[in-house]
């Protein structure tokens, strides 16, 4: 398949975004991305969503869970400009809606938000920024990832806000965790500490149901998950890694620099 790359080249690349936050002008995300087993993009003049690969959660939004080697569009996901994906999907449209779909949460895709500026979709979680920098999730709750004082085994299909949490620009998932990064340059944390995904330390046999701020963390302009660990850059060109498998091991966050 033939895609035009137009508009959609500073928009779609998954958790970066472009918008010059943090002094990023320089980047220029592309419109493709990678999930667990699939991948995607955006075509045409209506900015219809691809995608392709493994679809054993319903990831590829066809309504169906049939893997395929060839782009399948996802249902009525035109004017699309950012998605993200792990298990689950989540997409913004241009006119600020936030969709979902994947189990545990939806055969096709669904609206589930307005107002949406930011999104990061994980195994069982999708979160959402809004504009007016509050965050909300839906999906499973089992480890107190959504930060609003609750644990909750099944799933959960209408947007829950985390506690305390006003001035969000950017939140990134792992399986058990959500980091949320402040327009001050702050990260606050909730979930599991199996990891160490708390920044606390290893040792830290703990959860937390609302988010806690990572105070070693100052400055950070952006801030990406994998399945059980966080990646953060601060303005100054350094990145710190917290949670298993990082160079250090001891689930605290730690800093290398890039050179």
């Amino acid at each position: 398949m033939l895609c035009m790359i137009g508009k959609n080249e500073v928009l779609a690349q998954n958790s970066m975004v472009g918008d010059g936050f943090g002094g990023r002008l320089w980047y220029k995300p592309y419109n493709y991305t990678v999930g667990s087993y699939s991948a995607y993009t955006v075509c045409g003049d209506s900015d219809q969503l691809y995608g392709w690969g493994a679809n054993h959660h319903g990831e590829l939004g066809d309504g169906t869970k049939v893997s395929t080697n060839f782009p399948v569009k996802a249902v009525g996901m035109t004017n699309v400009r950012y998605y993200s994906t792990g298990y689950n999907m989540g997409a913004i449209k241009y006119d600020s809606t936030g969709w979902v779909w994947g189990s545990p949460i939806s055969n096709f895709p669904r609206k589930i938000l307005d107002s949406v500026k930011f999104l990061d979709a994980s195994s069982q979680t999708i979160s959402f920024v809004k504009y007016d920098g509050t965050v909300w999730s839906v999906g499973k709750n089992v480890t107190g990832i959504f930060g609003n004082d609750s644990i909750n085994g099944t799933v959960v299909n209408a947007p829950r806000k985390a506690l305390n949490i006003n001035t969000a620009v950017r939140v990134a998932l792992t399986r058990s965790n959500m980091a949320i990064l402040l327009s001050n340059g702050d990260v606050w944390v909730t979930g599991s500490n199996t990891f160490g995904c708390l920044g606390m330390g290893a040792n830290a046999n703990i959860i937390e149901k609302v988010p806690v701020k990572i105070t070693r963390l100052k400055k950070i302009v952006d801030i990406k998950g994998t399945a059980i660990n966080f990646v953060a850059l601060d303005s100054f060109g350094h990145v710190f890694t917290w949670g298993a498998a990082t160079a250090i091991g001891k689930g605290i966050a730690n800093k290398t620099r890039l050179f």
